[in-house]
């Protein structure tokens, strides 16, 4: 077992130099830089930029360099944290990773105890009532939910929740919460937006939770 934790883990370093340069290539794919982005900005707002300007920016950025040179600066400065600036933001990229890392976490957390909330016993049905009508309503939802894209059962979900519910899903928050302070009301509100995300995975989770379920009772008659 530890020696199979050592190769999977040996596996990531080259996993992760095939992801980063195909990212890199992938990037510089398109005709042009940023800086030929800016400056169609610039002129589509009325005030363009002058070339001085315009190479002074690719200098500081480092554009000017060959692309393999490039890519190393950019893994050398990732592997020490530095992941540079957010051209969109103005701001390094890692502040804005770690100002939306919290809210990440929240909804993957609340996602997680839905799909358990709503897994195990449903799981636990199918197990004990092999073969009942109930059995197969679960599984036939569930292979539906699994062979449906998931921004497909997302909108149908929304479109439900607005038509006969009359509320909307929607986003993180309800439109009186999105700059409110953290409050039980707020996290409530969170919940009531997250609970659909729940469905889409606890759909996906249902078979396997149900077959193993199924062999422990096996097991223990």
């Amino acid at each position: 077992m530890f020696g199979y934790v050592i190769r999977r883990l040996l596996w990531m370093i080259p996993s992760f130099f095939a992801i980063s340069l195909v990212s890199f290539i992938i990037i510089h794919l398109p005709p042009g830089d940023f800086v030929t982005s800016y400056a169609a900005d610039l002129a589509t707002s009325g005030a363009p930029a002058d070339e001085t300007t315009l190479d002074n920016l690719r200098i500081r950025y480092g554009l000017k360099d060959p692309l393999p040179l490039q890519y190393l600066r950019w893994v050398g400065n990732a592997l020490q944290g530095d992941l540079g600036d957010s051209f969109e933001y103005r701001t390094p990229v890692s502040n804005i990773i770690w100002g939306r890392l919290g809210m990440t976490a929240l909804v993957a957390f609340c996602t997680l105890i839905f799909v358990w909330l709503v897994s195990f016993p449903i799981g636990i049905y199918s197990a004990v009532r092999q073969y009942s009508v109930g059995d197969y309503l679960v599984t036939f939802f569930s292979f539906l939910g699994m062979a449906t894209p998931n921004f497909l059962l997302a909108l149908f979900v929304m479109y439900l929740s607005v038509v006969f519910l009359g509320y909307s899903v929607g986003g993180l928050f309800s439109p009186d919460f999105v700059n409110a302070g953290w409050s039980l009301a707020r996290v409530g509100d969170l919940l009531h937006h997250d609970s659909p995300a729940g469905v889409f995975f606890s759909q996906r989770n249902l078979p396997a939770r149900a077959n193993s379920l199924d062999l422990d009772c096996h097991l223990q008659l």
